[in-house]
C-alpha cells in the first residue's frame, strides 16, 4: 500500500529537536544514536533524522562503525558538498517557500 502523499501540514509539524539536530549536522559534526539522547535529550534519534530524509530531502548518510569494547554503532552525517551549499544560507529545508522537494509534490 502507498503511503499518504505528504501535505503543508506535515511540513509544519517539525520539533524544534530535529531543526536542532540538523544545525549540528550542518556544522560538519556527525550524530549516533547516543549521541541524540546525550546531546538533544531525544530517544528517538533515527526517527528524527528519517524525518529531516522523508520530508524535506535532506541526504543523510550512515556509517556503521565498532565501538572499542565491540558494539556497532551507526554514524549519521551529511555530504561535505551539502553542506558548503547551505552552511551560509538563511533558508532551511522546513523554510515552505524554499522547500522544491519533488518527491513531495505528488
Amino acid at each position: 500500500m502507498k503511503p499518504a502523499p505528504l501535505t503543508q501540514k506535515h511540513k509544519k509539524a517539525l520539533s524544534a529537536t530535529t531543526k536542532r539536530m540538523y544545525e549540528y549536522l550542518l556544522q560538519g559534526n556527525s550524530l549516533t544514536a547516543l549521541d541524540g539522547v546525550q546531546l538533544f535529550g531525544c530517544l528517538c534519534t533515527t526517527q528524527r533524522l528519517g524525518e529531516l530524509r522523508r520530508i524535506y530531502g535532506v541526504p543523510i548518510y550512515g556509517d556503521y562503525f565498532f565501538t572499542s569494547n565491540g558494539k556497532r554503532l551507526k554514524r549519521y552525517y551529511l555530504d561535505a558538498d551539502y553542506i558548503k551549499q547551505h552552511q551560509n544560507s538563511k533558508n532551511r529545508p522546513w523554510d515552505t517557500s524554499q522547500n522544491t522537494n519533488p518527491a513531495n509534490d505528488q
